[in-house]
């Protein structure tokens, strides 16, 4: 007997979309210290229809890339039906060493339990259901006739806005209001360039030089900075202009001025890795020394002993890497901004439903906050809220 819960329209395709999504932890994890594109090429394109083929191809790929300094090996018959686990995301927040008992990683549970299983409206309204009792949040466009794409890109635009809502409440919920940092990273029309009007849902011109759409890796450069003069000076930029002369940038061995560099680079659009982010702050030893060779070391060897035995309870006693979370958030969003300029320079995605799923996380951890902290609280700069805050509902 068929199972009434199934969507009718289930396929091929939304299998495809499930096994994408629980992929992208791993991708994650590989960006970490590198350019990306080439492991999502071999985990998401080109694989066999045959799962005993396919698991060969997602062990090899595996091995070469995350684990080829390891001395465990990942087999084929640890990929279990093309996916390594039912809780990849859970995995990927406990090595930035987010607590199980924390509400970022109860969220987490709950969409590794939608990705585990077949599509169906019993899993788009067990999600439904958590997102308006936890965050009081709900969208038409969640529903239980959407289609796979849409319906994962939903759980994973929910987990991009948690990451960015939590990162507020425990770094900076004290000394500065909230901004929707995911909403300032996308690619979108530049509102000091493009000018949106509601009633004819058309962009109007400023008539102002320079690309019409805002840069990923420029905008989070943008943040980084202004955040790190914040934290020195305590008071806030009127703008970026001549801001790094002003930063008191960590010490670092820069001899043939790759700082200078890097910063024009990136804001051409180049990928920030979570090793360039590091450097750039100073604390590019984590990678360099001993003692966080071993730390990778173990970070690599509990993730391959956690593919093999999906065992969650080995990837405990991370250290708490805010810098990590916060990077997560900008590498969603720089995933996205390679995609479109690949296929269209002149094009975008504004993800609406982000901005909305970040508003109602941010209201459950605002509700936390009295309200004296929030009178002595400060504003972010112009430059950042114009970029980072939504007028009009776009799509």
């Amino acid at each position: 007997m068929a199972d009434k819960n199934m969507n009718l329209c289930d396929t091929e395709e939304d299998e495809r979309q499930r096994y994408i999504f629980n992929m992208l932890p791993n991708y994650f994890i590989i960006q970490m210290g590198a350019e990306p594109n080439k492991l999502l090429k071999q985990l998401t394109t080109g694989l066999s229809k045959d799962h005993r083929k396919r698991s060969f191809q997602i062990a090899k790929a595996l091995n070469d890339s995350i684990f080829a300094s390891l001395d465990i090996y990942i087999n084929a018959q640890d990929i279990r039906k093309g996916e390594m686990s039912a809780n990849l995301y859970q995995a990927l927040i406990r090595i930035m060493g987010v607590a199980p008992d924390s509400k970022l990683y109860e969220h987490t549970k709950i969409i590794d339990t939608c990705v585990s299983q077949t599509l169906s409206e019993s899993v788009i309204n067990q999600f439904k259901v958590y997102l308006y009792y936890e965050f009081d949040y709900e969208s038409d466009e969640l529903h239980v006739d959407m289609n796979a794409e849409n319906f994962y890109m939903h759980l994973l635009l929910s987990f991009v806005a948690h990451l960015d809502a939590y990162f507020h409440h425990h770094e900076c919920s004290s000394t500065v209001n909230p901004l929707s940092l995911g909403h300032l990273f996308q690619k979108k029309p530049d509102p000091n360039k493009l000018q949106y009007d509601a009633e004819t849902d058309e962009f109007i011109s400023l008539g102002k030089k320079g690309s019409l759409f805002t840069r990923t890796s420029r905008t989070f450069l943008q943040w980084s900075q202004t955040w790190l003069y914040f934290q020195q000076y305590q008071e806030m930029p009127e703008s970026t202009r001549g801001i790094n002369n002003e930063i008191k940038w960590p010490a670092i061995n820069d001899p043939e001025g790759r700082r200078e560099y890097y910063i024009r680079r990136t804001s051409e659009g180049k990928w920030i890795t979570l090793i360039d982010l590091y450097w750039l702050l100073g604390i590019e030893d984590r990678t360099d020394d001993d003692e966080s060779r071993k730390a990778l070391h173990l970070r690599q060897n509990n993730m391959a002993k956690y593919i093999k035995n999906a065992d969650i309870e080995t990837l405990e006693g991370f250290d708490h890497n805010f810098v990590g979370l916060i990077w997560l958030v900008y590498a969603f969003f720089q995933i996205l901004y390679d995609k479109g300029t690949q296929s269209d320079s002149d094009s975008c995605i504004i993800y609406d439903d982000y901005y909305d799923l970040w508003e109602s996380i941010t209201d459950h951890y605002e509700s936390k906050v009295s309200e004296n902290i929030k009178n002595d609280r400060i504003e972010w700069p112009d430059y950042l809220k114009k970029q980072a805050t939504r007028n009009e509902r776009m799509a």
